[in-house]
């Protein structure tokens, strides 16, 4: 309950805010003035010298194979292919590209591939990957591969047709069927779990069953040996979860193409539905929406494990725990391979619960992992380089290298080679596309666009479809959401007047917001970032950058590639500040409070105009003296506000003081390092209420919570606590050398 009551508290506050920041606030690697243009740095291959053993890494290339597709012109397509940053049409041809460039150009011994093969774990593009993982092996490059969350029991689809219908996923018999020559076989491989009860004999066999787990232990080249962990969660088509959260109980209906029928109405399963045994709304004790989705007290989606979480168990990782140990008796160096990654890569403040693999009751896998001996694991999952490195209570160290997907920018092949006492882990982009392995559908100026310039080509698409998946979230019915949670609901003879409102807040703030030009000389005769402030006498530094939609991209791009710092001496520092101080000029300009009023009265008339003037002077913003504090929380539609009584004859000051304390009292500014009373002004007697905003964006923002949100090292801040141990967030994430003995590390060019 305190937790619901201080978001609330603090949404009041913020709300504007987090809608300028959420696609802000991320870190990004310093530049010169100069270097703005250009928000990524193309590494290519380079050779340290001969190696003992060297190692290419591909993760979530995430194959949508042309011949399962078949036409990605139809709409239903698009739509998919528009809901992950994922660049699919061209999938296929990156992988092939990466492999002959693999073949051609690299020394690698070995090829590791971390799961997520195939997009949408369709057995047809799981035989695509598979001949491209063969052509490695006749050139000599061994490959072993281990499932991602996509590749099994998944709902695949083509788009024969014109539209989706689905086609054949793929099992885990068929996984390691498809995948035999890959680790699936009992010439490369040692050993396989399969499951807790599994006997010594049957572990040595290469013969699986549907919902056997498929880790396995392999020797490598020279005196290495590696460990395969599969802990993904492959939730069926036809798995339905009942209120403990296990499969679903009988009783429930699928129609033939898989979608679940209640009371006559189809809906497609996602891991969020709960279902009553009858197979009709919800199990007891949950409430459901129209669609399906368990709502909580407060009517917000909440959602149940799924494939998007991990499974790790006891059994599982004490397995992996005694092959570590056989491996270093058998003088071998253990190298591990899973598909999420073994730390957090985002930082405390996030702590993505399926960000990570999850540690079963009373183990911490890195505790477990490093205490063994295994010093590196491969991993991947989240998209984005990353390297980060744990030391256990014990002092052992485990180097979590976490790589993007290939087919998404950076495009990364990541390599380990290892010589003597040292290691090096260094990133080869994919720069180019070998334009026979383009797929027709392009159109000529898109394969003009990718032979020109592919880095751009996938920086751009990374804009497009990140600007669609927002538009996903922040929709005219997020819109209609937070309207109802006001008192104003579209219905009855108000309908057709707050579906106007609705419609003019997502167009004339949302989106004017994100659109808005950040120059003058972009902004025609419309507001710019640069107008509003210059109107305060505010001068912003020069850059490349158009929009506050490029110039949250700018950092994202960032985040993808690795290496991402921040400082707020950085010219976009101040852009970050006055775009987020234009949001409230927006919705001041907007007049919000006034047109809510005309919908539902109990909604005070607050102007905004003289608090915004304050803001652009003082970098404070009042949320007493103006009404805003107490005219919102008397109206919102908010079960845990309603404990508190609180109503227009509200002290202001005194429910400001409150939220203070209970800040304070949680613990919640501590843990993080925060002194809110830097941030916040409460004052009862002196009749001061207000956010220190400008406080917030000029220092901690670049310090303390960037590091918090995306967990690498800012400004000297290179360590948190991390569950029994350290996470060392500085380590470098595309190009380093490791002391195999100390594992100290240096950033390589």
């Amino acid at each position: 309950m305190r937790r619901r009551l201080l978001t609330a508290f603090i949404s009041v506050g913020l709300i504007v805010v987090l809608l300028a920041s959420c696609l802000l606030v991320y870190g990004c690697k310093k530049k010169t003035e100069e270097e703005w243009q250009k928000d990524y740095v193309t590494y290519g291959y380079v050779d340290d010298g001969a190696a003992d053993i060297s190692i290419g890494v591909l993760a979530d290339v995430h194959v949508m194979a042309e011949t399962q597709a078949v036409d990605m012109t139809c709409p239903d397509y698009k739509s998919w292919e528009a809901h992950g940053q994922k660049m699919l049409g061209l999938s296929e041809s990156i992988l092939k590209t990466a492999v002959d460039r693999i073949i051609a150009e690299s020394d690698f011994k070995v090829v590791l591939v971390s799961g997520d093969n195939s997009d949408d774990g369709g057995e047809t593009s799981h035989r695509v990957v598979a001949a491209e993982l063969k052509r490695l092996e006749n050139a000599g490059i061994k490959v072993y591969t281990i499932p991602g969350n996509h590749d099994l029991n998944n709902k695949s689809c083509t788009y024969a047709g014109g539209k989706a219908t689905y086609t054949n996923p793929t099992t885990e018999v068929e996984f390691a069927s498809i995948y035999a020559d890959f680790g699936y076989n009992t010439t490369d491989s040692l050993e396989f779990y399969k499951r807790a009860d599994a006997s010594s004999a049957e572990r040595k066999t290469a013969s699986f069953s549907i919902g056997d787990n498929l880790s396995y232990v392999a020797d490598l080249p020279g005196d290495y040996r590696l460990i395969a962990i599969d802990m993904c969660n492959y939730v069926a088509n036809d798995y339905l979860r009942d209120t403990d959260g296990s499969y679903a109980a009988a009783g429930y209906e699928v129609d033939s193409e898989g979608y679940v029928l209640v009371e006559g109405e189809r809906f497609p399963f996602v891991s969020g539905y709960l279902w009553d045994e009858d197979g009709s709304y919800a199990a007891a004790g949950y409430r459901v929406n129209e669609q399906g989705y368990v709502l909580d007290e407060d009517g917000d989606r909440i959602s149940v494990p799924g494939r998007h979480d991990g499974a790790m168990t006891q059994s599982l990782l004490l397995w992996a725990k005694s092959k570590i140990e056989e491996a270093k008796r058998a003088g071998k160096t253990p190298i591990g391979m899973m598909h999420f990654p073994l730390l957090q890569h985002f930082g405390p403040l996030v702590n993505a619960a399926n960000g990570a693999v999850n540690d079963p009751k009373g183990y911490v896998v890195a505790e477990v992992l490093a205490d063994a001996g295994m010093n590196y694991i491969f991993t991947g999952h989240i998209h984005m380089q990353d390297d980060n490195i744990y030391t256990s209570a014990k002092g052992n160290k485990i180097l979590d290298i976490n790589s993007a997907s290939l087919c998404n920018f950076p495009t990364p092949v990541r390599y380990f080679r290892a010589k003597g006492d040292d290691v090096y882990v260094r990133t080869w982009n994919m720069d180019r596309i070998e334009e026979k392995y383009l797929p027709a559908y392009l159109t000529a100026e898109e394969k003009a666009k990718i032979k020109s310039d592919f880095r751009d080509y996938s920086v751009d698409y990374i804009n497009g479809s990140m600007f669609a998946k927002v538009m996903n979230k922040i929709d005219i019915d997020l819109v209609y959401k937070l309207l109802k949670k006001f008192g104003i609901e579209k219905k009855g003879a108000n309908a057709a007047a707050v579906t106007d409102l609705a419609t003019s807040i997502f167009n004339d703030v949302i989106l004017r917001f994100l659109n808005m030009p950040l120059y003058k000389k972009d902004a025609g005769s419309g507001q710019s970032v640069e107008s509003i402030a210059n109107s305060y006498g505010i001068e912003l530094p020069s850059t490349g950058y158009s929009s506050v939609f490029d110039l949250a991209m700018s950092y994202v791009v960032g985040v993808y590639g690795g290496d991402e710092n921040a400082s707020a001496n950085e010219p976009r520092a101040a852009l970050l500040k006055y775009s987020i101080y234009s949001a409230f000029r927006l919705i001041s300009d907007f007049d919000l409070f006034g047109k809510m009023h005309r919908l539902n009265a109990a909604i005070p008339t607050i102007s905004l105009s003289a608090t915004v003037d304050t803001l652009y002077g003082t970098g404070t913003f009042d949320i007493c003296g103006n009404g805003l504090l107490i005219g919102v929380l008397s109206v919102l539609n908010i079960s845990a506000l309603k404990k508190l009584n609180i109503n227009s004859a509200s002290d202001p000051y005194e429910t400001l003081a409150s939220v203070v304390k209970i800040v304070k009292d949680t613990g919640l500014a501590n843990k993080y390092g925060i002194d809110i009373n830097k941030y916040v002004v409460a004052d009862k007697i002196s009749k001061y209420g207000f956010i220190r905003l400008g406080t917030i964006l000029d220092g901690d923002l670049y310090g303390k919570l960037t590091l918090g949100l995306m967990n690498d090292a800012i400004e000297g801040q290179s360590t948190y606590a991390y569950l029994g141990g350290k996470a060392d967030t500085a380590v470098p994430d595309n190009n380093l050398r490791i002391n195999t003995k100390t594992m100290a590390y240096i950033a390589l060019q």
